[in-house]
Parts: C-alpha cells; sequence; structure tokens
C-alpha cells in the first residue's frame, strides 16, 4: 500500500486518484 506521503506525492504530480 502507498503511505500518506507517498499518495499525496502522487497527486501532485498527477491529480485524478481520490
Amino acid at each position: 500500500m502507498i503511505s500518506e506521503g507517498g499518495w499525496r506525492q502522487a497527486l501532485t504530480s498527477s491529480e485524478g486518484w481520490g
């Protein structure tokens, strides 16, 4: 699973996860 900081970084890179 992705850590809180991990999924947050992904959102910043490509918004469209949550």
